[in-house]
């Protein structure tokens, strides 16, 4: 019995049902990039960003599933190409690998932990090296700067950069200018310190950096929401980095929080409380 035909065997593709399935993928990327500031043309819509006509932020570019919701590697990669040519440097925070070869392997990487600063002395090579390559590649190359949603991680290199290109008196300066462009700005208190001690070390050098041991006495929680507090048990972890994130500390505690301390911060949404810690921790300021 001779078989009917299916309609759906290799059909393809109508342009009304790609440009509704574009219309569903851009939707989900405008959901996820929330505030930041996205590039929107008739060709792209990236999360991406001209915090100055040559220094881009942009969130990671991605491939499979994950392209979804942030930036397709080969939409970036046609982007860049399209716009600025070979004349394109991208700096890589993520801590993550993907096929540089789409960019030229015009890519530089350092390792750097999502929500915490990198090590100093990478830091400061990353920063350095973003002018070298606009100084030194020609007045229409241009640098682009990702972790992974080009906010905390890749603010911070482009904060130093404007500063130490003395664009701007203070890296808080700098800050509140990449929130005008990028509509987000560096907001983790542990990436601020890193900022402002970058330019501390860049100003005074090394004699400002302190290198004798230290001692973990006391760990202080500050929070606007009481209800993080209603587990009280909390782990605190120390690494490493500089030997490859070994654990130098680690330790469970709990936090006693009277009934009054509670009532009291749910009347005004904010506590603070502090907890010592047992034992002792080393804790380098290189690492």
């Amino acid at each position: 019995k001779p078989q009917t035909p299916n309609p759906n065997t290799n059909r393809k593709t109508s342009p009304c049902e790609f440009k509704t399935n574009k219309s569903i993928m851009n939707f989900l990327r405008k959901l996820v990039s929330r505030k930041r500031k996205r590039f929107i043309d008739e060709n792209f819509n990236l999360d991406l960003t001209y915090i100055t006509p040559r220094v881009i932020a942009m969130s990671y570019p991605a491939k499979g599933v994950e392209s979804m919701y942030r930036n397709n590697i080969d939409d970036v990669a046609k982007f860049m190409k399209r716009r600025h040519g070979e004349n394109y440097y991208i700096i890589n925070v993520s801590s993550r690998l993907y096929d540089y070869s789409k960019f030229g392997n015009r890519v530089l990487q350092i390792v750097w932990p999502n929500h915490h600063p990198a090590q100093l002395l990478l830091f400061c090579q990353i920063v350095l090296e973003t002018p070298k390559i606009l100084l030194t590649k020609g007045p229409d190359s241009v640098v682009a700067v990702h972790c992974l949603g080009g906010k905390g991680r890749t603010g911070s290199v482009i904060n130093c950069v404007l500063w130490l290109s003395q664009l701007f008196d203070s890296i808080e300066q700098a800050n509140t200018y990449y929130l005008s462009k990028r509509h987000v700005n560096v907001t983790h208190p542990s990436q601020i310190d890193y900022m402002r001690l970058f330019a501390r070390f860049m100003e005074e050098g090394i004699d400002m950096l302190d290198f004798r041991r230290k001692r973990l006495v006391r760990v202080k929680i500050r929070t606007s929401d009481w209800f993080f507090l209603d587990e009280r048990i909390f782990k605190l972890k120390i690494y490493d980095y500089a030997k490859e994130n070994k654990i130098l500390y680690e330790r469970c505690f709990g936090i006693e929080v009277s009934n009054a301390h509670m009532n009291e911060a749910k009347k005004r949404n904010k506590t603070q409380v502090t907890q010592p810690v047992l034992g002792r921790a080393v804790r380098r300021l290189m690492c």
